[in-house]
């Protein structure tokens, strides 16, 4: 039976969907119903569906983040949006993830989702046969040697989606030995990502050998290239006494592959498995766990943590500007020290949420599009700012840590600030430049139009017309912004009262400073000190 996921928030849609036809009597399993993509991604961490019904506008994470994790989980799992008919929009973008279909879910008859569900199912059914074609031309005997069919068999294992039904039924036709004992996979991931095609045959021959000889001690080792930079290896029969020294062995084979071969590798080691059905699952497994590099360092030994990404969805992710900082406003004054708060509470926080990888490519993603776009506004040239003048593609390819990411990103804002800098300063005309900056180093003094009309000789209604002219924004404005943002570092990085806090601001009266705050934070002072120190932590 093909197995079905219904996602909606609604739970009279998903007792609705589950009751308007026989599913079992056509051939279709319901395996849970969740009401938002998290319950549903939490589903499909204890069984894949082949197809999943789904809503767009779900709480937590809606259907539209939803069918992305989906599709980069299993290009093969089909989606069917649950549609509204104001949700036109939506399934056109739902559409582009890779849904396979829509239908009304307020007006869909059984006739209708069966007929769906059968097209579905047929292309499904005609994936699966290519797969099993390609396995039998795998598996016969006639077919090239053992090895060489060992060697596709494995990789045709990695690439593919079998069950561990189908893989434990192929293993006995490729004439093994019988598997008794332990089983579990590797996945060694070689550092930086292109090593491998320096020289990569005998890169990987060389590696396959140490791993050989390294691991041999443990069972019965058979290995596959995987990907351009990962080695694929299973460790199989291996004797109960030797299990407690696999992370030592697998340490071993990382030092010696950094001392004869000179490269980086991370390992990632799925969880043991009893029989030889469980191996598929524990490729999956070692590669999930190889991913932990990304947090952690390169070079490291990891062991698969069913709970290590703690987030799936961004809900609730606090860095969307609004919150404590105007990133655009901050590129344009040039004010470093706030950017540099801003950028550490960013990755401060993803490092300890520690989302899924994707999400927070998807994250540089987005930063990266909203600097080009600050740039853009400011008139800037990118391609002086983005010196790499690669597609962005090629530089999330390139992002093998979060570190890497960090670093990518405080460079590209710093160089934006500088050439922001460059021009405010060949733009501004004198004076404004001059006031900008006195505000920076004084705002704590009694900063009022006047005395800044007495600095630079002017009166008060030209300033004040000079100064709205070429930034946009008034000079109180302008001033109260950069109070704010002092005010707000001081919230973040020290444990003073709030009237302290106004008082090394320029503010005697608390309440004004309150109420100021939160004009231009949008929070109040002890609100942003409570949530806004949390996420900056």
């Amino acid at each position: 039976m093909l197995k079905v996921l219904i996602v909606d928030d609604e739970m009279l849609v998903r007792v609705g969907m589950k009751s308007l036809i026989s599913w079992e009597n056509h051939g279709f399993e319901i395996i849970g119903d969740a009401g938002d993509g998290e319950k549903a991604l939490e589903i499909m961490d204890k069984q894949l569906p082949d197809i999943v019904l789904t809503d767009i506008l779900m709480p937590n994470m809606n259907g539209l983040e939803l069918i992305g994790r989906v599709k980069k989980r299993s290009e093969h799992i089909r989606v069917v949006v649950l549609s509204s008919h104001s949700d036109y929009d939506y399934v056109r973008e739902a559409m582009k993830l890779g849904a396979d279909d829509y239908i009304l879910k307020a007006s869909v008859k059984p006739t209708e989702l069966l007929s769906l569900l059968q097209e579905l199912a047929e292309s499904i059914h005609q994936e699966h046969k290519l797969i099993m074609n390609r396995l039998e031309s795998t598996t016969d005997s006639k077919s090239g040697t053992l090895e060489d069919r060992t060697q596709s068999y494995l990789r045709l294992l990695c690439e593919s989606e079998l069950t561990d039904e189908q893989f434990a039924d192929y293993y006995n036709r490729l004439h093994w030995e019988e598997a008794s004992g332990s089983q579990m996979a590797l996945l060694l991931r070689n550092h930086p990502m292109d090593a491998f095609n320096k020289d990569q045959d005998q890169l990987l021959k060389s590696l396959t050998y140490l791993a050989e000889q390294q691991l041999s001690p443990l069972g019965r080792i058979d290995s596959v290239r995987y990907k351009n930079n990962e080695l694929a290896i299973f460790l199989l029969n291996m004797d109960l006494h030797r299990e407690p020294l696999i992370e030592e062995h697998v340490q071993d084979l990382i030092i010696a592959a950094k001392r004869f071969l000179n490269i980086t590798i991370s390992a990632g080691r799925s969880r043991l498995f009893q029989g030889i059905g469980g191996l598929l699952t524990a490729f999956i497994e070692a590669k999930e766990a190889s991913k932990y590099s990304f947090y952690q360092d390169t070079g490291g030994n990891y062991g698969y943590q069913s709970d290590y990404f703690s987030r799936r969805s961004t809900t609730g992710f606090p860095y969307a500007i609004k919150i404590g900082v105007d990133l655009e406003q901050t590129i344009q004054r040039c004010d470093t020290d706030k950017l540099d708060q801003w950028l550490s509470g960013l990755f401060m926080d993803l490092q300890t949420k520690r989302y899924e990888i994707s999400i927070v490519l998807d994250i540089y993603m987005d930063v990266y599009h909203q600097l080009k776009t600050i740039g853009n506004g400011l008139e800037l040239d990118w391609s002086a700012i983005d010196t790499t003048h690669s597609p962005l593609f090629e530089q999330v390819l390139h992002l093998e840590t979060l570190q890497d990411m960090e670093i990518r990103v405080r460079q590209l804002a710093t160089s934006l600030i500088e050439a922001s800098e460059r021009k405010r300063k060949g733009t501004y005309r004198e004076e404004i430049h001059y006031l900008i900056d006195y505000m920076q180093q004084h705002y704590a003094s009694n900063i009022t139009l006047s005395s800044a009309a007495k600095l630079v000789n002017m009166s008060e209604s030209y300033i004040s017309h000079l100064f709205k002219k070429e930034t946009d924004i008034s000079f109180i404005e302008f001033l109260t912004t950069v109070r704010m943002n002092k005010a707000a570092e001081y919230l973040h990085s020290t444990h003073l009262p709030s009237y302290l806090i106004a008082e090394k601001v320029g503010y005697d009266n608390i309440n004004y400073f309150g109420r100021a705050f939160k004009k231009v934070m949008g929070v109040s002072p002890s609100e942003y000190r409570e949530h806004g120190a949390k996420t900056f932590q």
